[in-house]
């Protein structure tokens, strides 16, 4: 039996819910690798190097707009397109650092019931309040 099945009846144990964060903490982080990975290789198939002919420093690989000898060996059409891309890369990169050095990733420990569903949109609307054992309640009862 799988630790945490995608359709999941029962609540897992906190032992499967902090093994599920560290798999997926950890595929997150990797999928990131995998594309600086991609471009160190590009770098080493291409030859490229600096303007004085020495090995580029880690900071000067990648994809992301500023790296502009890779981009610069790239097809026109692509380094555009990467380019063109600037914002998303600064939101990755903040995004990933607050995930590798602040937050982890959230594997909820429950589901969520749909009968519950107008309970918390009251609450969140601001005409139910929650009760002491965090069950969404109207004010009327």
């Amino acid at each position: 039996m799988e630790p945490l099945p995608p359709r999941i009846s029962w609540a897992p144990s906190r032992f499967n819910l902090l093994d599920a964060v560290i798999h997926l903490q950890a595929f997150v982080v990797n999928a990131r690798g995998c594309t600086d990975n991609l471009a160190h290789v590009w770098v080493r198939e291409k030859e490229l190097t600096g303007e004085d002919g020495a090995p580029l420093a880690d900071a000067e690989v990648g994809f992301a707009p500023g790296n502009e000898v890779v981009l610069g060996s790239l097809s026109l059409e692509f380094a555009g397109y990467l380019r063109d891309l600037g914002p998303w890369f600064e939101y990755l990169g903040r995004f990933l650092h607050a995930l590798e050095h602040h937050v982890p990733l959230y594997v909820p420990g429950t589901r969520f019931r749909r009968r519950r569903c107008g309970h918390s949109r009251r609450w969140a609307s601001g005409s139910g309040t929650p009760s002491s054992a965090g069950i969404m309640k109207s004010p009327t009862g």
